[in-house]
């Protein structure tokens, strides 16, 4: 079966990648989750401020492409990490091509594989 869905730019603001990526800003490695179109959750110890602005390196997936956002601290939680919102992308229709494979992954997931209103009999021969 092919997986033709496309999702919405509305679904594409909202979701969110459960996945960890590697990332670095500057020379220090962190885990970036909760990727999404306009930010990240960037869990680090790190030392930010409020509104600090940070380069984020990001590799997209296994094997991924690499991206690179400015990216403006809005939240911090000591000790765990912080919330980041993406200011400038250097490739947003990486982020973007990423953010459908996951929405595609997410819905092929919760349908089983299947086309919503169609079952596992209804693509039997």
């Amino acid at each position: 079966m092919s997986n033709n869905y496309e999702p919405s730019e509305n679904v594409l603001e909202l979701l969110r990648s459960s996945e960890e990526l590697v990332g670095k800003i500057g020379e220090t490695s962190v885990c970036v989750r909760e990727l999404g179109i306009k930010g990240a959750f960037v869990q680090s110890e790190m030392a930010v401020e409020d509104n600090q602005r940070v380069t984020l390196n990001i590799e997209l997936g296994e094997g991924g492409r690499q991206l690179a956002a400015q990216a403006l601290v809005r939240w911090r939680r000591p000790g765990k990490g912080f919330g980041v919102e993406f200011v400038a992308v250097a490739d947003h229709e990486a982020l973007a091509d990423y953010m459908r494979s996951c929405a595609r992954n997410l819905r092929a997931a919760s349908t089983g594989g299947h086309k919503r209103g169609e079952t596992p009999t209804d693509t039997d021969d």
